[in-house]
């Protein structure tokens, strides 16, 4: 996955009104994604909202996330391709999805 891809993914799911988190590390200051957490579970309607293109570099694995406390179904958007992302792009993402 590339930047131009998961921006294109990113503005899909805001889109449709999904909400989700990222999983990242840092690695000699640089951020690498590695795939992100929606909070849902309804996968079928997952892969009708998404581009066939973008549902090729995403692999979709049923999970579950702890939300203030309490322990629910997910769903994780694993990249086929983890990709480097600079701290201050993370940055901008991260407030984004806040708003």
């Amino acid at each position: 996955m590339n930047k131009e891809t998961f921006d294109k993914l990113l503005n899909q799911l805001k889109g449709n009104s999904y909400n989700y988190s990222f999983d990242y590390y840092f690695d000699r200051g640089i951020t690498v994604m590695r795939g992100l957490f929606l909070n849902t579970d309804e996968n079928d309607h997952l892969k009708n909202h998404l581009d066939k293109y973008i549902l090729r570099e995403v692999k979709l694995r049923k999970t579950y996330i702890w939300n203030l406390g309490e322990k629910k179904k997910a769903i994780y958007m694993k990249f086929k391709d983890e990709f480097e992302m600079e701290i201050p792009d993370l940055e901008a993402y991260d407030i984004n999805t806040y708003a």
